[in-house]
C-alpha cells in the first residue's frame, strides 16, 4: 500500500500558509503503546488539508497514488488510527497538536 507521504505533505502545507500547524504536528508527542506515531501524523495532515481545501490540490500535484484505490485506503487507514489515538488518549477531534477548530 502506498504510504501517505509526509516529506513532501510537510513543505506543500507550509507553502500554503499551514506553517505553524506543520511544526506543530511534525514535533507533538505521541504518548501511545502502539508504533502508529507516523501514521497518526498523517491523519492530522490529511484532516488539516481537508479543513483548509487543499487535499484535492495535494493528491493531483504531489500524490496522485492517493487518488488510486490503495491511496484512499491508506488516507481512510490514517484518519482511523488518528481518530482510535484521539479517542484512547481522551482527546478533543483534533485537540493533540492545535488543528480543532
Amino acid at each position: 500500500m502506498p504510504r501517505f507521504p509526509l516529506r513532501i505533505a510537510y513543505p506543500f502545507g507550509s507553502q500554503h500558509n499551514l506553517h505553524m500547524e506543520m511544526q506543530d504536528i511534525r514535533a507533538m508527542a505521541i504518548h501511545w503503546d502502539l508504533s502508529y506515531s507516523s501514521t497518526v501524523r498523517r491523519g492530522y495532515v490529511i484532516e488539516l488539508f481537508r479543513q483548509h481545501g487543499l487535499m484535492e490540490e495535494f493528491l493531483e500535484a504531489r500524490w496522485p497514488a492517493g487518488n488510486l484505490p490503495t491511496g484512499r485506503s491508506e488516507i481512510a487507514h490514517s484518519l482511523h488510527v488518528k481518530n482510535q489515538y484521539e479517542s484512547e488518549r481522551g482527546l478533543a477531534r483534533g485537540s493533540a497538536c492545535g488543528t480543532g477548530q
